[in-house]
């Protein structure tokens, strides 16, 4: 069956390589415009203004260019991040019977770790290193300078079909739109046609990240862990961080915290913690293990995971970052950790599952809320079940976790 399938795919993909061909020989070659970008802002503004320009078809919503190989049209607009990050994915598939034209926007990628989404309210989307993925909200995706080293990519290989656009000429909606006419030749006319009105509706509100407070601590965070996000930022013009704001500002101190675990009394899973605190001592980090009494299987005693948590962030002071008690702590993790200014943070894998396995549980009275409820949710399954709890995550505390977590937002 799965042959079949395969053989299936590859005979509907040559028939679609023979419409595109007929229909290139007949209307001339199409074009797929890619609008892509290194900041999530600019981005959204390029896609506003090329919208205004009628008839184009610029979906409403981020869409993969692979995921438009079935569209007839002469030109054909596609929009999103990632596909900056994966051009050669674009020319293999769109690239076949289309010329492919990406359009970048840009920013100080120091602007870009701030961005921001309506649709995850309390926390940025990007960092340096990767960024929030759009439908599993896990920070899966590429990160700003991934983006930057992709663009990179495609300067180096000088081709003709890249057009950079900066947070100036944005400024000037129809200037943007002049530069595409010239990039396409002969299809751009209803570029070169176009009038944009409203330019100071189009460019991009938000304050440089050294007028605010909450963005220059982020700064400082992002730089602090990855001193090439500001290597970048000089690199493609934009001053030096030190001559904006005070150096003070920038060495934003590592919050300290301590490291929890807990542990039933056998002697399989006292040996585990036993090799977890040598690995913690050798780091000089503190921590508290709790040893539990064991309930009558694994699920149920995973289930009281969150009381005892939520007892020690009423009796310590600072961050906490549960670990499995068979885990192993190879570097200390505070100075990655003090950039997280939410309540919590798990992670969560590519398919939108949480794990409960190392958990970080700020100082803050959100976390306590989280901490309550997961607490509560635990309970009221441990007291529910009957013995027909198999032994899964999804049964357990990890579950519930996830549970709480989505209430909560």
């Amino acid at each position: 069956m799965k042959r079949l399938r395969q053989w299936w795919g590859q005979v509907f993909d040559a028939l679609r390589l023979i419409d595109h061909r007929i229909l290139n020989a007949v209307r001339g070659r199409a074009i797929h415009l890619l609008l892509t970008g290194t900041d999530r802002n600019a981005l959204n503004t390029l896609v506003e203004v090329v919208s205004r320009v009628s008839g184009l078809g610029v979906p409403p919503r981020p869409t993969r260019a692979q995921d438009t190989q079935n569209n007839p049209r002469k030109v054909v607009v596609s929009w999103g991040l990632d596909d900056l990050t994966d051009v050669q994915s674009v020319q293999d598939s769109v690239g076949r019977f289309r010329r492919v034209v990406v359009v970048v926007a840009t920013a100080d990628p120091r602007d870009s770790v701030c961005s921001k989404d309506p649709s995850v309210r309390d926390q940025p989307m990007d960092s340096a290193d990767y960024s929030i993925e759009g439908t599993q909200r896990s920070l899966t995706a590429p990160g700003v300078l991934p983006r930057f080293r992709a663009l990179d990519q495609l300067r180096q290989e000088n081709s003709s079909d890249l057009l950079e656009i900066s947070p100036a000429d944005v400024l000037d909606p129809s200037g943007v739109l002049s530069s595409l006419a010239d990039l396409l030749g002969s299809s751009g006319k209803r570029f070169r046609n176009s009038s944009v009105s409203g330019v100071q509706d189009l460019g991009d509100s938000r304050p440089n990240w050294h007028e605010n407070t909450e963005s220059i601590r982020r700064v400082a965070s992002q730089i602090r862990l990855h001193p090439e996000l500001e290597e970048r930022a000089m690199n493609e013009g934009y001053a030096a961080a030190s001559s904006l704001v005070d150096e003070k500002q920038l060495r934003r101190p590592v919050k300290r915290g301590t490291i929890i675990a807990f542990h039933t009394p056998d002697a399989i899973y006292r040996n585990e913690a036993a090799r977890l605190k040598k690995t913690l001592d050798r780091l000089d980090l503190s921590y508290r293990f709790v040893e539990v009494t064991p309930h009558e299987n694994w699920v149920r005693t995973t289930l009281s995971k969150p009381s005892w948590i939520s007892d020690l962030r009423e009796e310590l002071k600072g961050p906490l970052l549960y670990v499995d008690a068979d885990a192993l702590v190879h570097e200390d993790p505070w100075p990655v950790l003090s950039r997280i200014d939410a309540d919590a943070a798990a992670h969560v894998t590519p398919r939108g599952e949480f794990t409960s396995g190392t958990v970080l549980i700020n100082d803050t009275e959100g976390a306590r809320k989280l901490l309550a409820r997961w607490q509560e949710l635990a309970e009221a399954r441990r007291d529910q079940d009957r013995g027909e709890l198999e032994a899964t995550g999804e049964n357990g505390d990890q579950g519930l976790l996830r549970e709480a977590v989505l209430e909560s937002e």
